[in-house]
């Protein structure tokens, strides 16, 4: 969403998510008018693509959406969006990826499926200040969706599904890598070392995170040396061997542990059903 007085910069940064579009054959939606009051526009947007998607026969209609915020750059167009999701069958739950950093969850970047799980997450998300105003929402619509997703709220009344089950956090690298160790031309600093979530040569997108003064300009000055040396960020997938195996091995792991977390709400469950049975006999 990009709306209010025109940002050069940010337009700039556009381009780039439309460079990959472009290669994949994306689609690209982009708000130019605001919707509501200080953040709550953004799930409120994504929610209005998701209806609209739905209203859809389902072999029409997109499968994920990927958000990005304004001040991102698609540092490497060659990557497909699919390598990221979750493809065992095992794994059809799980309709949120989003990462963390050290504040909690990011939403800078993240991807959503488009189903009815995406509709009751962004409702609920939305509804978080009215129904519990005593819910700390430091960072607005960001630390509401957090609620919503790390809490054992219920999705499926039904079946006891809760969006918990449909939340896989991801490394934060992945979607919504940070600057870091790097200078602001992105090459790394002398004597510093690169974290998780700091960017490295290949990855997708790098976001300038934070509201200081300067990050205009310094997404100006990384925008310009970028331009200068695209064959340091732009990889193939075949020179992306070590993040795509990366990759299986999280979904691997993760798979691993939404099948104990099955198991244990399935013997919680049992172990319920029967004490409530020994208390009827009794």
């Amino acid at each position: 969403m990009m709306y209010g007085a025109k940002n050069p910069v940010y337009e700039r940064a556009l381009e780039s998510h439309a460079r990959q579009a472009k290669i994949h054959n994306y689609s690209m939606n982009v708000l130019r008018q605001k919707m509501l009051g200080r953040l709550w526009t953004k799930p409120a947007y994504l929610l209005s693509i998701v209806l609209a998607e739905l209203t859809k026969p389902p072999e029409e209609r997109l499968e994920w959406l990927f958000w990005f915020d304004a001040d991102t750059f698609l540092l490497n167009p060659e990557i497909p969006l699919e390598i990221f999701l979750p493809s065992k069958p095992s794994l059809s739950h799980v309709h949120f990826l989003c990462g963390n950093d050290h504040n909690g969850l990011n939403d800078g970047a993240f991807l959503l499926r488009v189903n009815d799980f995406a509709v009751h997450m962004l409702s609920a998300a939305l509804s978080v200040e009215t129904y519990k105003p005593k819910v700390d929402l430091k960072y607005s619509e960001q630390s509401a969706i957090e609620h919503v997703v790390t809490s054992d709220y219920i999705y499926k009344p039904w079946d006891g599904t809760t969006y918990l089950d449909g939340h896989a956090q991801i490394p934060q690298r992945w979607l919504n890598a940070y600057m870091g160790a790097r200078d602001d031309e992105g090459f790394l600093a002398p004597g510093k070392k690169l974290h998780p979530n700091n960017v490295r040569e290949g990855d997708l997108l790098l976001h300038f995170v934070g509201s200081g003064d300067t990050k205009r300009e310094r997404m100006s000055t990384f925008m310009d040396s970028y331009e200068g040396h695209e064959d340091m960020w732009i990889k193939g997938l075949d020179d992306l061997q070590p993040l795509l195996q990366e990759i299986e091995d999280f979904w691997t792991k993760f798979a691993r542990g939404s099948e104990d977390r099955k198991a244990k709400q399935k013997a919680l469950k049992e172990a319920l059903e029967l004490k409530g049975k020994k208390d009827k006999g009794s």
